[in-house]
């Protein structure tokens, strides 16, 4: 009966999960590598921040120009919660 079975199911049995064995990359190929093949990624370049070694004395007062001077004090309702 289990052979008949077995047999209905393309001649696997259910109590025997088929073994698989890892892949081996090539040198230089790292797993992420296999996992992004022919997923197009857009182009990056390196960028370097500097900040200013002086340490903020009145931070309300440096936030609140900040967001001045970018045009985003005005999109900022009292009582909001935001990230920064």
């Amino acid at each position: 009966m289990a052979v008949a079975q077995a047999a209905a199911r393309g001649g696997r049995s259910a109590a025997a999960p088929e073994a698989t064995v890892p892949e081996v990359p090539a040198a230089g190929v790292t797993g992420i590598d296999r996992i992004l093949q022919g997923v197009p990624l857009p182009a990056v370049a390196p960028v370097r921040q500097h900040f200013a070694d002086s340490p903020l004395t009145d931070l309300p007062a440096a936030l609140q120009a900040a967001l001045a001077a970018g045009g985003l004090a005005r999109m900022v309702r009292p009582g909001w919660r935001v990230a920064l």
